[in-house]
């Protein structure tokens, strides 16, 4: 029987190797390749994308020294009193960030996981969509002030993310899909060796603010990437293993809320499914430079005239038809029905706990949810956030009933730009890995809400799943 008899540290590069990664300049993938070697394990809970992000102004030049006035970095307003809307106020000011809570993570658009041969062990797209709802579930306000600065340049306020997009932002960035969250020893000789490919998301996506579309575009620039952890060393070659290697893994399926009651309808193909969550964006604010492309608002009710939330009433899960998991349905039109679509409380957010309770139950099982940025404050249960036509605000003790609109603003807490909004429903009711087979049987969602014209709301639905890899005579297959 082999033993692990020492542990070796790496640092690979990609095997596509640049000097400087960027969208703007072709796009393309990274790539990381680990070779199929018998005697070494990848320990999967020490592995970080390391890089160097640099974000330009649009008519910087790629890859060299500005030469001009408005050329370079961003020089966002560095006074609590020029935030958001003022900040073009001050003279050479600009503004260009990205999101707050996602950090350095959203430059990945989709991140796929493949052995030697070809076999796709996970493909997650829309990666930072993902990562909008799981991060601020599972990372509080302590998380974003130290640590996830330095893994994902992430500081969950608006105001902090301004003064870090200044200057390079350095990573060392946990990779976070369902097989490499599972902080198991991955023998990379049973599995066929492994091929690691990110591929680049657009700077349309990743940056917004308000000067962010001028001269082209800002754009992102990726430094000295390279890819590190630890082996574990066996005492002899591992021999195959006799036991499929079982694993989570998640994918990603797009749809539209348009009407105010929409069901869609979908084949997972999973076997077993474990949970289903989705978040929602209007799809005008997508690929956009003037809008944060992964805000999780709620619906929102656009015109040329104004913007407001539009609340789910209702919800349905179903599997062939029948109402599953839940024999019930998620019923908050009584509490959404207390709004009253006016100036003062236009963007007003109501308590539907059942609704929020099972979609957080669906991100993170409810029993282990114990640091979160999700709060009153986040969700917006006191007085309108954003609120211009009003003139204060309430933050917990914090009250604030002088000024203009824009330092009105100042008197919440930045850090929850948009909310953290959501709505999903877990499969696996004992957190046992034991959810249901979807192969052959399909799943739906009814989603009732308030929205009163046609609406392109884009839904972001994730399922994990648990997968296998099988020995076979052709070689590893994935099932």
């Amino acid at each position: 029987m082999a033993e692990i008899t020492g542990i070796q540290y790496f640092e690979i590069t990609p095997t596509n190797k640049k000097d400087v990664y960027s969208f703007r300049q072709g796009g393309g993938a990274v790539s990381f390749k680990f070779e199929a070697n018998p005697s070494l394990l990848l320990d999967l809970s020490t592995l970080r994308l390391n890089y160097r992000m640099r974000i330009v102004s649009g008519s910087t030049a790629f890859n060299t020294a500005p030469a001009g006035a408005g050329q370079g970095r961003p020089q966002n307003a560095s006074t609590l009193s020029d935030f958001g809307a003022t900040t073009a106020s001050v003279a050479g000011a600009v503004e260009i960030l990205n999101n707050c809570r996602v950090g350095t993570a959203s430059v990945v658009e989709t991140m796929t996981l493949t052995n030697l041969n070809g076999a796709v062990m996970e493909q997650v797209r829309n990666y930072p969509r993902k990562e909008a709802t799981i991060l601020p579930l599972t990372r509080g306000m302590d998380d974003y002030t130290s640590y996830m600065n330095y893994t994902n340049g992430a500081t969950a306020k608006n105001m902090s993310q301004q003064l870090t997009c200044n200057g390079d932002i350095e990573v060392s960035m946990p990779l976070r899909t369902g097989l490499l969250q599972t902080g198991a020893d991955l023998p990379l000789g049973n599995i066929g060796g492994l091929i690691m490919e990110l591929r680049l998301n657009s700077d349309q996506n990743v940056l917004f603010g308000g000067t962010a579309g001028a001269g082209g575009g800002a754009y992102y620039m990726l430094y000295d990437l390279c890819l590190t952890g630890r082996y574990k060393v066996a005492s002899k070659p591992l021999s195959p293993q006799k036991v499929p290697l079982t694993y989570s893994a998640y994918q990603s399926i797009n749809s539209l809320i348009q009407t105010n009651d929409e069901t869609t309808n979908f084949n997972l193909a999973e076997s077993n499914a474990l949970t289903l969550w989705n978040n929602i964006i209007n799809s005008s604010n997508l690929n956009n430079y003037s809008t944060d492309s992964y805000a999780t608002p709620p619906i929102l009710k656009t015109s040329a005239a104004t913007s407001h939330k539009e609340f789910i009433t209702d919800l349905t899960f179903n599997r062939q038809g029948a109402k599953f998991p839940l024999e019930y349905q998620i019923e908050e039109r009584d509490i959404v029905e207390q709004l009253s679509y006016t100036a003062q409380y236009i963007n007003y957010m109501p308590i539907d706990t059942l609704r929020l309770r099972s979609w957080l139950d669906a991100v993170v099982p409810f029993d282990r949810l114990n640091h979160a940025l999700i709060c009153p404050a986040s969700e917006n249960t006191g007085l309108a956030e954003d609120d211009k036509q009003t003139s204060f605000v309430l933050f917990g003790d914090q009250r604030q009933n002088t000024g203009t609109a824009a330092q009105v603003l100042q008197g919440r807490m930045d850090a929850q730009a948009q909310g953290i909004y959501g709505f999903g429903v877990r499969v696996d009711r004992t957190n046992s890995n034991r959810g249901m087979n979807y192969d052959n049987a399909s799943y739906a969602q009814r989603v009732r809400s308030k929205l009163s014209t046609a609406q392109n709301e884009m839904v972001y639905s994730f399922v994990l799943g648990t997968h296998q890899l099988v020995a076979s005579p052709q070689g590893v297959m994935v099932n």
